[in-house]
């Protein structure tokens, strides 16, 4: 069905931000395959942003359609992130979803923008890059203040934060963060985001119980040397 709505957008030559939106859902159906998928739907995706970034620069075009456009590009930029992320090609994946954050910055998208960078922040985490995630990361809650999204766009955000300083070995502010992202979680009802924090600090706490037993071993050995 999908293809053949993407058959009769070529045909009856489609407003670009409707057949991206096409391509888009065609793009994801395609990668719900699995990995045979991903080939398709990276081009499926990448076919729905030439056809959008084709007429983006276009004289006269309505300020409205201007921003469906942008709106319709930034999905589609994220979508191929987050392939790209998934399958490791970490430069791809950070290229397309900074383009997403700024067609989203260009069309007053605030909260997609924020999700965005969130996006971005995950991919560098993903990648190991941690101070860049972190770098990332900070930009989200000053755009955030006042916003509709902001507990729900903000927890994830420091959970992210909290994943950073985890890996970084600072134990104590990773579970400050999650703590913090927990409240924030709870109060817009997030509790998929909840379970996830959780699971991650289950992972966390038994690193560091081995490295108290270890340090009170060495201890004992000490005074019993002593």
């Amino acid at each position: 069905m999908l293809s053949s709505a993407d058959n009769l957008c070529t045909k009856n030559s489609a407003p670009p931000p409707v057949h991206g939106l096409v391509l888009r859902n065609l793009g994801d159906a395609i990668l719900a395959k699995g990995e045979e998928g991903v080939d398709e739907a990276r081009q499926t995706y990448t076919r729905g942003i030439k056809l959008n970034v084709a007429v983006e620069n276009a004289k006269g075009m309505p300020e409205q359609i201007k921003n469906d456009l942008l709106m319709r590009l930034g999905d589609l930029y994220g979508a191929l992130g987050e392939l790209e992320r998934c399958a490791e090609n970490f430069k791809e994946a950070l290229r397309a979803l900074r383009a997403a954050v700024d067609c989203f910055d260009r069309c007053g998208m605030t909260h997609a923008r924020a999700a965005s960078l969130n996006r971005v922040g995950f991919a560098n985490i993903a990648k190991g890059d941690f101070k860049a995630a972190m770098q990332d990361l900070e930009e989200v809650p000053p755009i955030l203040v006042g916003n509709e999204h902001e507990e729900e766009i903000l927890a994830t955000c420091i959970y992210y934060q909290g994943i950073c300083q985890g890996s970084m070995d600072d134990l104590d502010g990773a579970k400050a963060s999650w703590d913090r992202a927990i409240t924030l979680a709870m109060s817009c009802g997030h509790m998929d985001l909840v379970e996830e924090i959780n699971s991650r600090r289950a992972m966390l706490e038994p690193e560091e119980d081995a490295v108290l037993a270890e340090g009170e071993e060495a201890q004992g050995d000490v005074f019993v040397g002593g």
